[in-house]
């Protein structure tokens, strides 16, 4: 034998020992937790033995880390790992681009300048008469922020941050569920999956903008993966932050912190009397603490139902239903084939939360009159269980698929990918059909069990076809921008819905861990997944480093601050943040600032009125979107719109595009390219007086 292959040989004998010792390690674990937990193994016994489990402190959770994963001994794992990684990033920048100051942020961009300018930004219509400026912090933090390095800036900093935490704090969730097998294709389906909730797309989870919400949902997730890993204390101090930023996005974080310390302690038959005590408990606050003023609901109500419909779960469209249906099932199969105490606490307690917040949201669009339970929310509750669905969903499929090729267990799994496929259409109710299958998984004879296993894959087949069918058409849209290079542009286009980047997820997934069988391949994924992050990391600095509001543009409006009083009131009405923003002004009237509708009468009524006043120039129905023609929209400005538009009470000076006769002052707005006037309303009307 050659004597320099001898060191290899050696090499390869002592790597062989590792592995098979590792194999019998296994091996020998496993035949141990099964002979003292043999019970704990049969399907119909499921939460009873895992409840005797939970008594075993030496053995609690082994099942999470058993049996070892060779995969991520060798050599090969890190390579896969960091490919994936890497594409997570290429579809966030991809997916998940940078909105800018756009709805919401408005309105938080105002409340921070109204922490710096009190006697200007705290007479604004949206901040007058209360809002939610009035139950947080968060304004103040991003106030001090804003004085250090400007407001655009600050706002970006801030998204770019939570939005990282974000992301980590989920992967810690998935970490302190399952194994990091499953916790990767979690992480990519929290960056490409739109986590909405609710109803009319109008929250979704880990928005690419800046609002209280955002830091608040960081904090919440942080409290649940402290929760998880066993920092109690740290929990608790986690959630009660995040309370004082977003009191509504940390009630349910809380509520998932309570019931998991009530499961652990009393068992899951405590989670099934605190239901009806929440339902009951619920309506019997909403009944006492709320007013109910006859004066005001017709119109406070029916402008609610019109601007805040997802309010209201009476409105709800079947798209909205069936989303959240997906999301509650998925939570129920995850609690069906939990493999360990501590996912099964997990999975049941967010169960409950997700019910509940329907159930209350129920009653509360029922009793509109009393307020109390309106204004809490409760479905907001859903954006916890909609990022636990995500999480959730690889594990669960993975142990369904765990069983004998044969069993309905798998089918139950194919079925689950199919709906999280078809989440845009009939996800939901696929999914409660995977729920309804699953529960029935030991009744099913051998025939029928054939045609559902058949039929699961033809439907997945069918969905598959359909998501690449979307992917194909969408590619072939107009491009959109002209900055980025077209297979950019096509990549952008290509994956335009949940089920076609659920599917993308799942083709990275498996074709990274083809890719990482020999040294070769899995160096040639990461050098590739590499360069794909480095031809988009252009989009990404165009998309965080854009400023609609600048210095320099801001520099270019101040001219206009020396014309306008400091408590004047200013109608620019598709560009409220110009108005705070640029002129450092209130703003008369815009669609943002009806947010505040909810917490406050008052602003209803005053808000109806300059509606009314403004009927000249704009449908009154378009500020709550009742009226959303063409013909409702804001009408191009003539001189006499002008001089009728001028006689609102309480409007001192308007901004628009058009040029009239008699503006004050003019300049070009860089981002949009287009040259904005201001006129002077009292000049106007007296001008039209004298003529």
């Amino acid at each position: 034998m050659n004597f320099a292959s001898r060191p290899r040989l050696a090499r390869l004998r002592g790597r062989a020992t590792l592995h098979l010792l590792v194999e019998l390690s296994n091996w020998s674990r496993l035949v141990s937790l099964t002979q003292h937990n043999l019970a704990y193994w049969k399907p119909k016994q499921n939460v009873h033995a895992m409840e005797a489990f939970a008594h075993q402190p030496r053995m609690r959770d082994d099942l999470i880390e058993m049996p070892i994963d060779l995969h991520e001994l060798s050599e090969g794992s890190a390579p896969q790992t960091v490919t994936f990684l890497l594409l997570c990033a290429v579809a966030w920048v991809l997916l998940r681009p940078y909105d800018g100051l756009v709805r919401d942020a408005q309105l938080y961009a105002l409340q921070s300048l109204a922490a710096l300018q009190p006697a200007i930004f705290s007479g604004d219509i949206f901040l007058r008469y209360g809002s939610q400026n009035d139950f947080t912090l968060f304004p103040r933090l991003y106030a001090f922020i804003t004085q250090s390095i400007g407001i655009e800036r600050a706002t970006a900093y801030l998204t770019l941050s939570c939005s990282v935490l974000w992301l980590a704090m989920g992967w810690l969730i998935a970490r302190g569920l399952t194994n990091r097998e499953m916790a990767l294709p979690a992480l990519g389906l929290l960056v490409s999956v739109s986590a909405w909730y609710g109803a009319y797309h109008v929250f979704r989870s880990g928005e690419m903008y800046l609002s209280a919400r955002l830091p608040a949902e960081v904090l919440s997730l942080a409290a649940t993966a402290a929760f998880l890993h066993r920092r109690r204390m740290l929990a608790g101090v986690l959630v009660l932050i995040s309370g004082m930023l977003h009191p509504l996005m940390a009630l349910p974080a809380a509520m998932l912190l309570v019931f998991m310390l009530a499961e652990e302690r009393w068992g899951v038959e405590s989670l099934r009397a605190l239901f009806p005590i929440l339902i009951f408990g619920g309506t019997a606050a909403t009944l006492a603490l709320s007013g109910w003023d006859h004066t005001t609901i017709d119109e406070w109500l029916l402008t609610l139902q019109t601007r805040s419909i997802f309010l209201f779960p009476a409105a709800w469209r079947f798209e909205d239903w069936q989303h959240n249906a997906l999301i509650l099932a998925t939570i129920g199969i995850a609690y069906g084939t939990a493999t360990s105490e501590k996912l099964l606490r997990f999975s049941s307690s967010m169960l409950l939360l997700g019910l509940s917040g329907i159930g209350l949201a129920a009653i509360a669009g029922a009793l509109p009159e009393h307020d109390f339970l309106l204004k809490i929310q409760p479905w907001r509750w859903l954006w916890l269980a909609a990022v636990a669905a995500i999480i959730l969903l690889p594990s669960t499929v993975e142990t369904l698929w765990r069983e004998d090729y044969l069993s309905l267990r798998r089918t139950c799994a194919i079925l689950l990918l199919a709906s999280w496929m078809a989440m845009d259409t009939f996800g939901g109710v696929l999914a409660l059909a995977t729920l309804g299958t699953f529960s029935m998984r030991t009744r099913v004879p051998n025939q029928p069990m054939r045609a559902l296993r058949t039929g699961a894959w033809l439907l997945f087949a069918a969905t598959l076809v359909s998501a690449s069918i979307t992917v194909i058409q969408c590619a072939m849209y107009p491009l959109d921008t002209n900055f980025d290079p077209r297979w950019i542009q096509r990549m952008v286009n290509g994956i335009p819905t949940n089920s076609t980047a659920v599917a993308a997820v799942l083709a990275c997934w498996f074709l990274t861990r083809l890719v990482g069988r020999t040294r070769l391949s899995a160096v040639a994924g990461v050098v590739i997944a590499a360069a794909l992050l480095l031809l988009v990391m252009p989009r990404a600095h165009r998309t965080w480093s854009t400023e609609r509001f600048s210095p320099e543009t801001i520099q270019a409006f101040m001219p206009w601050r020396t014309l306008i009083p400091e408590t004047a009131e200013v109608l620019w009405p598709i560009n409220p943040a110009g108005v705070w923003i640029l002129l450092g002004r209130r703003s008369y009237m815009s669609g943002e600032q009806l947010a505040g509708l909810l917490y406050s009468r008052q602003l209803t009524k005053e808000m109806n009125a300059r509606a009314e006043a403004l009927k000249p120039l704009v449908a009154p129905g378009w500020w709550t979107m009742a009226a959303t023609s063409d013909n409702a929209a804001p009408k191009q400005l003539t001189a006499e719109l002008l001089a009728k538009v001028c006689q609102a009470p309480g409007l001192d000076f308007v901004v628009t595009s058009a040029a009239i006769e008699g503006y004050v002052a003019t300049a070009l707005f860089p981002v949009e390219q287009v040259r904005v006037y201001l006129y002077d309303c009292h000049a106007t009307v007296a001008s039209r007086s004298g003529a």
